[in-house]
């Protein structure tokens, strides 16, 4: 029954008689901790700093925790009073991802600010989930815990199959659903968005089924986001490759207001579940499960040609290398003025201990073309000489497909340009050199993203024929793996004195065969004028 108030804080009200808000002025962290809301009495710094970052409030004291900083990338965030557009939530298993998922939700229902919205216009929470039993079990529990909690339960309008209606505090109806990614299209037109959860989003993001699906969906949701509204990624860490994994490598420890990506270990998190004894015990069973369950690291997939572990202990920390008195290897692959460039120049490190031979990546640049900048063909080759010339380097690796104006321009600027063609076969053989390589600590690389995820990304590939052959998978921004191929050049001719004479000779051959291409064109474009006519 209903209860008069009898403080002295105002006029005596109606209050009901179960655990609610005391003010309007409620948190998320206070619902996900409190009787009114979901009872995560145990609540730890990260959990708390999570939800205060989702809200967009200064972490306060908890930006001194060293769990807190380390599960930022070292970085904390500084977002301003306002919510991060995006939030990936890179977790071990059993540590609450679910329920701080469904608080934000229920959170998001009263607080969002839809100011402006006309009378008829609908307003939903959409929670994707991975397939339809994964989604009605995802329902279940949101129900639950709002049927759970007098005075959540207060808040709801109706109920359905996928649906919760809660009422908003001024006074229209705000959604909740949840839904099988695979049927999500339609749950994301139609109305405003309020917020996005995309359960297990970096498992469905590597996940060659779903690839499309959820990079779809991200692109859908953006344009029909209320102001404030988030979208929200949590899963555990699975292989490194797709959306989820392309938003971690840019924003793990460099946070901003279009994204923030936390990765918090299980003892971080539920260190009442992930004792030592149970780690150890994980561990024992299985090393990636524990890296991916326990850890929240990243795993291997299991027809990819490099591990991220691989590629982290042969990462140097400088850029380039300074010019030393060794060999060098150079490729380049360019194509028009409109696309992007990429270069790779790999040195011979001498032998170590062992008496084996060490390689190291030197250098590796890209260009990218804009209407205002095209890469012309004079001043890239120019650019060029000018890397190169420290390193005493005047004969590059390219593409067969080079313009035949920059290889003029190159012989100007003082480098050989060679065409190169791999075949299938080769080009796996020569990548799984590097691999080699890169396994065995001979093979050095710089701190650059996007060499690491070209690696990353590259796949062995069975063709319809049954052989195996390399595969460069399109990433979701239209990248496929373009330092990949020139790695692989450069190994095929690693420690191969190419003579000059040589090289002069392709180029001229090469350029003999393209005017009598052009010529031929030119001729069959003439007779099909006067045909015309």
């Amino acid at each position: 029954m209903p209860r008069k108030k009898t403080d002295d804080s105002g006029p005596a009200t109606e209050t009901a008689d179960y655990p609610q808000p005391r003010t309007d002025l409620w948190t998320l962290e206070d619902l996900l901790v409190s009787d009114y809301g979901f009872r995560l009495e145990s609540a730890m710094p990260c959990q708390r700093a999570l939800c205060r970052i989702l809200e967009g409030r200064p972490l306060g004291d908890l930006e001194y925790d060293q769990d807190v900083i380390e599960m930022f990338g070292g970085v904390c965030p500084e977002l301003y009073g306002k919510a991060p557009h995006m939030m990936v939530l890179l977790c071990a298993i059993r540590t609450g991802k679910s329920l701080l998922s469904m608080a934000h939700a229920v959170y998001v229902s009263q607080k969002i600010d839809l100011t402006g919205l006309r009378p008829g216009d609908g307003v939903r929470i959409s929670i994707l989930s991975t397939g339809v039993d994964t989604a009605k079990a995802t329902f279940r529990h949101l129900a639950g815990a709002i049927e759970s909690s007098p005075w959540m339960n207060s808040l709801k309008l109706r109920e359905t199959a996928d649906t919760i209606e809660l009422r908003h505090p001024s006074g229209r109806e705000v959604e909740i659903k949840v839904v099988a990614l695979s049927r999500a299209g339609s749950t994301l037109v139609g109305r405003f968005s309020a917020g996005v959860v995309i359960d297990e989003a970096p498992r469905l993001s590597s996940d060659p089924d779903n690839v499309e699906t959820i990079d779809e969906a991200l692109r859908a949701i953006h344009g029909r986001m209320l102001p404030g509204a988030t979208v929200l990624l949590p899963g555990s860490p699975h292989v490194p490759t797709g959306a989820v994994y392309e938003l971690y490598e840019k924003y793990f420890g460099s946070p901003t207001r279009e994204c923030v990506v936390a990765k918090a270990r299980g003892a971080q998190l539920n260190p009442f579940w992930w004792t030592d004894e149970r780690q150890e015990h994980v561990k024992s069973i299985d090393i990636e499960t524990y890296r991916t369950d326990c850890l929240a690291e990243f795993r291997r997939a299991p027809d990819a040609l490099f591990s991220l572990q691989d590629l982290a202990d042969v990462t140097r920390e400088e850029m380039d290398l300074k010019p030393s008195s060794t060999e060098y290897s150079a490729a380049l692959s360019a194509g028009t003025e409109a696309n992007a460039w990429y270069l790779i120049v790999e040195q011979h490190a001498g032998h170590g201990a062992d008496g084996l031979p060490r390689f190291a990546i030197t250098m590796a640049r890209e260009w990218h073309a804009s209407v205002d900048n095209p890469l012309r063909p004079k001043r890239m080759a120019q650019e060029l000489a000018a890397l190169l010339r420290p390193y005493e380097i005047d004969h590059v690796l390219c593409a067969e497909s080079t313009p035949l104006e920059l290889i003029d321009e190159a012989i100007e600027a003082g480098i050989s340009l060679t065409p190169e063609a791999l075949s299938g076969l080769d080009l796996l053989q020569r990548t799984e050199e590097v691999r080699t390589l890169i396994e065995s600590g001979r093979y050095q690389i710089p701190p650059i993203k996007e060499l690491r995820r070209d690696l990353l990304t590259a796949k062995r590939h069975q063709t319809n024929t049954g052989a195996i052959a390399l595969h460069l998978p399109e990433s979701s921004d239209g990248r496929r793996c373009p330092f990949v191929p020139l790695l692989a050049m450069c190994r095929k001719y690693s420690g191969v004195d190419i003579a000059e004479k040589q090289i002069e000779e392709d180029h001229l051959e090469r350029r003999a065969r393209l005017l009598s291409e052009n010529s031929h064109d030119r001729q069959a474009s003439n007779l099909s004028t006067v045909s015309g006519r």
